[in-house]
């Protein structure tokens, strides 16, 4: 005979102690087993993410007459629209065009013709001597289109 309650095909210990109400050992491994699926979907969504990041190639570059005024003309890996910055930083010597964009998801099909974009930035001093550069150090011609 068994006790009020149990029975012979009864399920396996809960997962809480009935006298303190804290987590049993059973119950604490499945906790953390949960938090490290979490951390690992979590980790794998934002590096899925971070893959799509590529710096856009800046072509070419118009300045206006007073020197004060840059415009670019750049493609991004993806549309316009995914651009996520587009930065300039100015020293003595250079100004470094910095563009970054979003590329398509690798499910995604490319489009068959990549149009440009084109950005203007207000600098704190006039271009006069100074090379345009991207990131990395390669200067960008200058073009008489875009003015």
């Amino acid at each position: 005979m068994t006790e009020l309650g149990a029975s012979e095909n009864s399920p396996a210990a809960p997962a809480t102690s009935p006298t303190s109400g804290r987590p049993t050992r059973r119950g604490r491994r499945w906790v953390w087993l949960t938090a490290a699926m979490v951390l690992l979907i979590a980790g794998g969504a934002a590096a899925l993410w971070l893959s799509r990041l590529d710096r856009a190639f800046v072509e070419e570059y118009s300045v206006s007459p007073d020197g004060r005024s840059l415009t670019v003309f750049y493609y991004p890996a993806g549309p316009c629209d995914e651009v996520l910055w587009e930065r300039v930083r100015e020293t003595d010597t250079e100004v470094v065009v910095d563009v970054m964009a979003l590329k398509a998801w690798p499910w995604e099909i490319a489009p068959l013709v990549q149009y440009g974009c084109e950005a203007t930035f207000a600098l704190e001093a006039p271009l006069g001597d100074r090379v345009v550069t991207m990131p990395g150090g390669k200067a960008v011609t200058e073009s008489a289109r875009l003015a």
